[in-house]
């Protein structure tokens, strides 16, 4: 059974999260493992591993490991997941 929620925004709210969501997008690139780990100062088989354990999130563009920098920049900035 697939539970539902609704979300209550004012159109304001609603415009802000379509803006960011957009500046993010925009402000990105995918990048390789290698660049990633670059990035964190980890293993290419580090990276491996957060992504099996959810850590960061893989993006399917070529069939090829591919991450978003600014997910990768936001993790070695704050530490926490990206989901």
């Amino acid at each position: 059974m697939t539970t539902q929620t609704i979300i209550h925004l004012t159109p304001d709210e609603l415009a802000d999260i379509i803006e960011k969501s957009v500046k993010k997008a925009m402000a990105s690139r995918p990048i390789t493992r290698q660049e990633a780990a670059y990035l964190l100062g980890k293993s290419t088989d580090t990276i491996a591993r957060m992504e099996r354990r959810g850590t960061i999130k893989r993006v399917n563009l070529t069939g090829q490991p591919r991450y978003m920098e600014s997910d990768i920049i936001a993790l070695k900035n704050d530490g926490k997941p990206v989901i």
